[in-house]
């Protein structure tokens, strides 16, 4: 099978290479796709890239009128695999036919909660993409439902919940992040399973105010300037606007978005909260936005593995809530050792 470097503009010239910021620029063409559902010899009918450093590889052509087979020297790579976003219908299909024919996905937990973190993500794009609505918002109230279910049915799940092996930085992947590791922290701290679902449901919205903040700032080489910082921290009432303007949402859920960047030692934004004027709700997603912010790859920095994470968030634990620090270091403890 043959392989070509191609740019990403819609009409690319037919070889070329593309910077990472650049790739970032145009990301939402692009969708991440877990490679444990790239099965050898079974047919696609959508185009698969690799990423391979700062450059983007068309390694399997394919389109419904010209299906073909995966190759295993394709699945083989050590490289995060995208498709085209327009091409997300026909890969929701690919899935739905993937978890209903092949035995290897059948009556898997572990491949089971893959394709909920999926489904999740794809939910999550859809809903960064588009104007936000109550019926979003219930579908998004629906996803957490389903990520709950995945985790109090199996614990263990959380491991493949979470995307820790990723070049991209997009909103709609940290959201889903954050929201798993709100949900399994609520889990281990014995909360009641509505608050849970009311947390998840916050953590998967608790950016969405992103969506309207310029792409150059979320997506800069190089730290923010001053008055850039400035405009990026106003995602947090941009968010709350949002959602607010839909209605719908209980109080548990907005305080995730209002408070997930407040700090105990009142050195966090938007409202420079201090310690029991920062909700559970709060207190539970600052600790996972933080882990998920320092394990994901930005345009400015490096990610750090689980063990670095936690260890950085440790040196700051005046910042966090002692008690769910702790619960939050036992449950991803196993990664940490393993990483």
């Amino acid at each position: 099978m043959s392989t070509k470097i191609i740019n990403i503009p819609e009409q690319p010239p037919e070889d070329g290479l593309q910077s990472y910021k650049e790739y970032t620029l145009n990301a939402e063409q692009y969708y991440l796709i877990d490679q444990a559902f790239l099965v050898p010899g079974q047919k696609v009918s959508f185009r698969i890239f690799s990423l391979h450093g700062q450059m983007l590889k068309l390694v399997l052509d394919a389109d419904e009128s010209a299906p073909a087979a995966i190759d295993k020297t394709t699945v083989d790579e050590k490289s995060d695999f995208l498709i085209k976003s327009s091409d997300i219908p026909l890969y929701q299909d690919y899935l739905s036919m993937l978890t209903k024919t092949d035995s290897a996905f059948k009556g898997d937990k572990s491949k089971a909660a893959v394709i909920i973190k999926e489904q999740s993500k794809m939910v999550m794009k859809d809903l960064f993409a588009n104007p936000v609505s109550r019926q979003t918002v219930e579908t998004v109230r629906d996803t957490a439902s389903h990520i709950i279910k995945c985790i109090f049915e199996e614990p263990e799940v959380i491991y493949d919940l979470l995307t820790l092996k990723k070049h991209d930085f997009y909103s709609y992947m940290h959201s889903v992040n954050v929201a798993v590791l709100c949900i399994g922290l609520g889990r281990i701290m014995g909360l009641p399973e509505k608050t849970i679902e009311h947390h998840g449901t916050g953590a998967l919205l608790h950016d969405i105010g992103k969506t309207a903040i310029p792409l150059e700032i979320l997506n800069k080489q190089g730290k923010l300037s001053s008055a850039e910082f400035h405009i990026y921290k106003t995602h947090v009432a941009q968010g709350m606007k949002i959602l607010k303007e839909v209605g719908g949402l209980p109080d548990e859920s907005l305080i995730i978005v209002l408070q997930h960047h407040e700090k105990l030692t009142g050195k966090g934004y938007p409202l420079g909260l201090s310690d029991k004027e920062i909700k559970t709700a709060g207190r539970i997603s600052a600790i996972a936005d933080c882990y998920d912010y320092l394990t994901t790859p930005r345009p400015n920095k490096y990610a750090l593995n689980p063990y670095e994470a936690l260890k950085t968030i440790a040196a700051e634990k005046e910042d966090y809530d002692r008690a769910l620090l702790a619960a939050f270091v036992k449950m991803l403890g196993k990664m940490a050792k393993t990483s």
